[in-house]
């Protein structure tokens, strides 16, 4: 029986798919850790030397739009809402998001699905203009063929933190875990918990970060594999939801789970098209928005269609 790779992180939802190999179809699936996806991703969106892969969602679309030959299921791995993300200088004028509006404003790169999410809080919750802002980048774009808008300004060699808290720009979007211990820095969104409840009820959108995709010729070579991945993607999330009901986490990601769980309900990582329509409809409006899609294709056309 033919033996493939499946390459992704590690994480609660994702653990017990890593103890063994996985009877997938007509072929056997290894799940091997990839523990960092971002780099993984620019090396397979370049060279597509993997099989199954876990990559950010919006790499994913932007690569495929200019001919990358995979397609997503619909598993989406990381999932997390973008507003914490956002902080300021507390002593440059900007105390409401709006305020950034003829300002600069600092993150790692364009395509970066985490800036996505947090520039679509900034102008579906607030209103602003992306437009009007700076943009500086430092890393490069995942897909080198993009084409970024013109306020976007790339300084390789550029210490974003130490401009945040020089006043040199006015805002930054922070990765993940960071954190920035200066009392010039603080949050953009004051009540981040409320401001993160208000836009689920109002959006039911929970951004979705990570994605697994599949090689289009594997796809077509094997008919079964698609299903049979989200089905072991959908059981390997059952022992977190588990620890969850009981109250039994583990550790700190877990705990961030459990507090994701409370505004969203009892599964964060629902698989399939219907269960995650609206974020994935929102982010497609948000990549065209941001001027990194063109006219975004049907979701079917873009995630593998499991149940419409």
């Amino acid at each position: 029986m033919e033996r493939i790779e499946a390459v992704i992180g590690v994480y609660p939802n994702t653990e017990p798919l890593f103890a063994g190999p996985h009877l997938a179809g007509d072929v056997t699936v290894e799940f091997q850790d990839l523990s960092t996806v971002v780099k993984g991703s620019v090396r397979v969106a370049q060279t597509l030397g993997l099989d199954i892969f876990e990559m950010p969602v919006v790499s994913y679309l932007v690569a495929r739009e200019h001919g990358l030959a995979v397609t997503a299921l619909p598993v989406f791995v990381t999932r997390q809402f973008a507003h914490a993300r956002l902080v300021r200088n507390r002593n440059v004028g900007v105390d409401h998001p709006k305020d950034l509006e003829g300002r600069s404003f600092g993150c790692r790169y364009w395509g970066f699905t985490d800036a996505t999410w947090a520039r679509g809080v900034l102008s579906e919750s607030f209103g602003v203009d992306l437009d009007r802002i700076t943009w500086i980048t430092t890393d490069d774009e995942t897909v080198p063929e993009v084409v970024l808008p013109p306020n976007i300004e790339r300084h390789p060699d550029a210490d974003l933190v130490a401009m945040l808290i020089s006043g040199e720009i006015a805002g930054y979007m922070l990765n993940i875990r960071q954190v920035i211990d200066d009392p010039s820095v603080g949050p953009l969104i004051e009540d981040v918990e409320a401001a993160e409840r208000e836009w689920f009820a109002t959006t039911g959108v929970l951004p979705i970060y990570h994605t697994v995709v599949v090689r289009d010729a594997l796809l077509a070579e094997h008919p079964g594999l698609a299903a049979s991945l989200m089905r072991a993607f959908d059981d390997a999330k059952a022992p977190l939801l588990e620890r969850l009901d009981t109250g039994a986490v583990r550790d700190g990601r877990e705990q961030e789970i459990a507090a994701l769980r409370d505004v969203v309900g009892a599964d964060p990582f629902p698989v399939g098209i219907a269960a995650n329509r609206a974020s994935l409809e929102m982010l497609l409006r948000l990549c065209a928005e941001q001027h990194l899609l063109g006219d975004p294709s049907p979701l079917e056309d873009l995630f593998v269609a499991s149940d419409g």
